[in-house]
């Protein structure tokens, strides 16, 4: 029992040593769950499982309240897949659009160890990649039919969960504003984001 009780003291130390810190900073790092979306958008498209990391830094205020910033890239998109009537595959088509994100998040921490984040963010797009795969498998790389714009904006909210040893898990959803595309029809990029992240 005793060790029981001192394993725990340890562990909440750990946790709370993480907590104290007035500015943090690391990397982090995950999975992007993405597709588009937008009364526009008519394609019947698939989330894209892809990835994002980056660096952060984050400031502590009050204790309960936080500022966190960084700079990440990301690669978002969808999946869109073509069938006969009968459900054969005609083609498959994997369309990336990769970004740097910089979000400026108001974190909360109403219980210890847990904080909830939102704020907006800002994205600057850098390029698209596209590979459309047919029934027998062959690939072929396509180019995007519309001209993307030059910048995103997003609203993101989530949550923050500390980890011992300066380790984190975030879980986040990002809502794009800004059209996707330069003709401004109503198509956005919508992502879900789990990440993993270390304080140095």
């Amino acid at each position: 029992m005793k060790k029981l009780l001192l394993s725990f003291t340890m562990i909440l130390f750990l946790f709370a040593s993480a907590e104290a810190r007035i500015i943090n900073y690391g990397v982090k790092g995950g999975i992007n769950f993405s597709t588009l979306s937008g009364s526009d958008w008519l394609v019947n498209s698939y989330y894209k499982t892809t990835f994002h990391g980056g660096l952060f830094l984050d400031v502590s205020l009050f204790g309960l309240l936080g500022v966190e910033t960084g700079a990440y890239f990301s690669r978002k998109g969808y999946v869109d897949i073509t069938e006969t009537d009968a459900g054969d595959l005609i083609q498959e088509s994997d369309y990336s659009f990769n970004y740097i994100d910089v979000p400026v998040l108001i974190r909360f921490r109403p219980i210890p160890l847990v904080s909830l984040f939102v704020g907006p963010q800002g994205s600057l797009f850098l390029y698209d990649s596209n590979v459309i795969t047919d029934a027998e498998g062959n690939e072929s790389q396509d180019k995007y039919e519309y001209d993307f714009s030059s910048y995103d904006f997003a609203v993101v909210f989530g949550t923050h969960t500390n980890l011992p040893f300066g380790a984190f898990i975030t879980a986040s959803y990002e809502f794009g504003l800004l059209p996707l595309y330069t003709d401004n029809k109503s198509i956005h990029n919508r992502v879900i984001k789990i990440s993993m992240g270390y304080r140095f």
